[in-house]
C-alpha cells in the first residue's frame, strides 16, 4: 500500500504519475484534491468508506485517461486523514493527486462575503 503524495497543480505543468498498489493506496485529503488516472479503461476503482454501515464508492472507468471528483473528507477520510482506494485490476493503472488552486486568488486572504 502506497501513500500518494499532493502534487500542485500549476499552469502549464505537468503531473508525475506512479503505479498503484495491488492491495490498494491512500492518499491525505482535505477535500481539496482530486485523483488523476491514467490506464484504467475497463477498470473498476473502490473508493473504501471508513464508517461502518455505509457502502464503499465503485466506479466502471470507461475512458482511459479519468479525472475523478474531490471527495468530501467528512464522508470519506479515515481517522488518519486519508482516502483509501483500490483497483480491480492494477495492470498499467497510475495516478496522481493533485491540489489546484484558482489563478489570481490569495489563499491567506480573508473570505469575501457571499451574494446569497
Amino acid at each position: 500500500m502506497a501513500d500518494f503524495p499532493i502534487q500542485s497543480g500549476s499552469p502549464g505543468g505537468a503531473p508525475a504519475f506512479s503505479a498503484v498498489s495491488d492491495d490498494g493506496d491512500t492518499y491525505p485529503n482535505d477535500g481539496q484534491t482530486f485523483m488523476l488516472i491514467g490506464g484504467a479503461a475497463g477498470k473498476t476503482l473502490t473508493v473504501s468508506s471508513p464508517h461502518g454501515g455505509h457502502e464503499d464508492y465503485s466506479i466502471d472507468l470507461l475512458g482511459s485517461s479519468v479525472m475523478m471528483p474531490r471527495f468530501d473528507p467528512t464522508w470519506w477520510n479515515d481517522r488518519t486523514g486519508r482516502v483509501a482506494f483500490s483497483f480491480d485490476d492494477i495492470v498499467g493503472v497510475q495516478v496522481a493527486v493533485i491540489r489546484m488552486g484558482v489563478v489570481g486568488s490569495d489563499p491567506n486572504a480573508a473570505p469575501l462575503p457571499s451574494l446569497f
